[in-house]
C-alpha cells in the first residue's frame, strides 16, 4: 500500500512538471510571435516615414516653376525632376520597380530605363496625383501595409 501512494505521488508531480513546462513553451512561443509581428510592423512604418520624408525632402528643394512634373518610365508612374546644371537639362527620375523604391538620374536627351534606377527603399507600390492648387497627393504602399498617402503643397505650383 505504501508503494502504491509513492507511485501516485510521483505522477502527480510528474503530470504537474509536465502542464507546467507545456504552458511554459506555449507563453515562450506566444511571446516570440508577438515580438515578430511588432519588429516587423515597426519596420514596414519606419520604410514608409523614411519615403515620406526622402519625397518630401526632394520636392521641397527642387520647388521652382515647371521642375517637378508627374511623368512615366516604361510605362511606370514617376515623379519627374527637371534641372539645370551648367546649361544642360537633368532629370530625376523617383518611382517604384521591382518592389522597391527607386531614383534615376540622367540627361534630358536620354530615354529612361526602370532597370538603370538606383534602389533605395522597399516599396510595392508608389503612386502620384495632381490634386489642384498646387498640391501633390502620393501614395506609398510598402509589402504588408495598406496604400499610405499623403499631401504635399508646392509653393511654386508649378504641378
Amino acid at each position: 500500500m505504501k508503494e502504491r501512494k509513492h507511485s501516485i505521488e510521483d505522477l502527480f508531480i510528474l503530470v504537474t512538471f509536465l502542464v507546467y513546462a507545456i504552458a511554459l513553451l506555449l507563453f515562450a512561443s506566444l511571446g516570440a510571435t508577438v515580438y515578430r509581428t511588432v519588429t516587423s510592423g515597426m519596420q514596414q512604418h519606419q520604410i514608409q516615414r523614411t519615403a515620406e520624408s526622402y519625397l518630401r525632402e526632394k520636392i521641397r528643394q527642387n520647388d521652382r516653376a515647371d521642375a517637378i512634373q508627374i511623368g512615366e518610365v516604361e510605362g511606370q508612374q514617376a515623379l519627374q525632376i527637371t534641372e539645370q546644371i551648367k546649361g544642360k537639362k537633368y532629370v530625376t527620375y523617383i518611382y517604384a520597380d521591382e518592389g522597391m523604391l527607386k531614383e534615376l538620374f540622367i540627361s534630358a536627351e536620354k530615354e529612361p530605363k526602370l532597370q538603370d534606377g538606383t534602389a533605395l527603399l522597399e516599396m510595392q507600390n508608389l503612386t502620384f496625383e495632381e490634386e489642384g492648387d498646387g498640391y501633390l497627393n502620393i501614395g506609398l504602399q510598402t509589402e504588408q501595409e495598406k496604400m499610405h498617402r499623403f499631401l504635399i503643397r508646392k509653393r511654386s505650383n508649378s504641378l
